[in-house]
This record gives structure tokens, sequence and C-alpha cells, in this order.
């Protein structure tokens, strides 16, 4: 069930760095995944849900952040980790999304998440 699941998001993730949200149809959405529509609703109640959900697992490492991790002796260290855990989740981020280089359909993605 969790692979489904998680075969569900990462299909649904490239789909919605290609087009927009209001773009992509149910239709699409089960053609992609080689779901039924009714296999795609046992996982998720709407689009609006896994598009929601794609988001907060895409974007969760960028705004949540747990800032003792990093070193507490001098403002120089704690930066030097901050950068260090930055560059960390772009190379993650970047590598998550097929090789694909950072580009407008990210920031595409995250405009239509912020209208949402």
């Amino acid at each position: 069930m969790k692979d489904t699941r998680d075969h569900i998001i990462d299909v649904l993730f490239g789909l919605f760095l290609q087009k927009s949200f209001k773009e992509v149809t149910m239709k699409e959405i089960v053609e992609k995944t080689g779901l039924s529509k009714g296999a795609f609703y046992h996982y998720f109640d709407s689009k609006e849900q896994i598009y929601l959900e794609i988001i907060n697992q895409a974007f969760s490492s960028l705004i949540y952040v747990d800032y003792s991790r990093f070193s507490q002796t001098s403002l120089y260290n704690f930066y030097h980790d901050y950068i260090d855990y930055l560059n960390r989740i772009y190379e993650s981020f970047i590598s998550s999304s097929s090789g694909d280089s950072f580009d407008l359909n990210y920031y595409s993605l995250i405009f239509d998440a912020l209208r949402l």
C-alpha cells in the first residue's frame, strides 16, 4: 500500500512540474499512474489532497529547519553548517527530480501551491 502511494506521489510530482494544477486532469492522473480512478481515490480523496501532499514533501525540508542541529559555538560555525545544510537540501531536491535542472517549472509549482 505504501509503495502504490509513493508511486502516485512520484508520478504526479513530475506531472505537476510539467503542467499547472488546473491543467492536470483526473483522466491524465489515471493514465500516468496506471491506476483506476477508484484506486486513486482509495489513496487520496482528491487532486487537491495529492497536490498539497506533494508540495509538503517536496518543500517541507526548506520550510521546517531544526536549527539546534547546527553548531552553537560561534556564528561563523553556525553559518557554515546552515549553508552546508542548504546545499544538501538543494542537491537532494535536484536529484529527486530525475536530474532536471532547477528551472521555471519549480517556480510555477510553488506559485500554484501558494494560490491553493
